[in-house]
Parts: structure tokens; C-alpha cells; sequence
């Protein structure tokens, strides 16, 4: 657990090196939606907890995935 504190100073060097013309907006962009993440990970849990369907968490994330692979590409 304790090291996953060192993931985030890691891809903050990744996204300058991405990015090097814009840094600052880079760095703050993905620190923002980390943080949405951190925020609505619980949010996620608890609807699909509270409709019976904790299936749907992980075809959430699996689908969601496969949006972000797709647009990567």
C-alpha cells in the first residue's frame, strides 16, 4: 500500500516528458482527475451496492476501459 505514493510523482514526470510545451496544464489535468476518481469511486460503490447489482462496478470499469483504449488509439 505504502507504495503507491511513489506512482504519483512517476506520472507526473511522465506527463511533462508528454507534454513538454505545457506542463503546467498537463500535470494539473491529471492531478484534477485523479482526484475526481479518489471522489467518485465511493459515489460508484455505493449506487451499485444499494441497487443489488455489484456486478455492474466492474462491467462499469471494463466498459470505461475500453472507451479510454479506444480513444487512445
Amino acid at each position: 500500500m505504502r507504495a503507491f505514493g511513489l506512482t504519483l510523482p512517476a506520472i507526473n514526470t511522465f506527463t511533462a516528458a508528454f507534454h513538454p510545451g505545457a506542463v503546467d496544464r498537463s500535470v494539473l489535468v491529471l492531478n484534477a482527475l485523479l482526484g475526481l476518481g479518489t471522489a467518485l469511486a465511493p459515489v460508484f460503490v455505493a449506487i451499485f451496492v444499494g441497487l443489488g447489482a455489484w456486478v455492474g462496478l466492474p462491467v462499469l470499469a471494463a466498459v470505461l476501459l475500453a472507451v479510454l483504449t479506444l480513444v487512445s488509439v
